[in-house]
């Protein structure tokens, strides 16, 4: 898999795993997307992504969200 972009996440668990969820049903892991989990997180810590998920808008809006829930808790 050629990596197109990488995605960091801390820990908005429940939105992560909307993200998650939606890349399992739409996409082939190792060919689309590859998660990273740390051990002992409920959730994925980063995400690389292959070109292929640069044009899912829905994708995009639920990593937006993960992305605006961190930013709102560093404030």
């Amino acid at each position: 898999m050629k990596v197109h972009s990488v995605r960091l996440f801390a820990f908005d668990i429940n939105n992560i795993q909307n993200v998650e969820s939606y890349l399992r049903k739409r996409y082939d892991k190792g060919l689309d997307y590859i998660m990273y989990t740390n051990c002992g997180d409920d959730a994925m810590n980063g995400l690389e992504m292959s070109k292929t998920l640069s044009g899912d808008k829905k994708l995009q809006r639920l990593i937006d969200i993960c992305d605006q829930v961190e930013q709102d808790d560093e404030d």
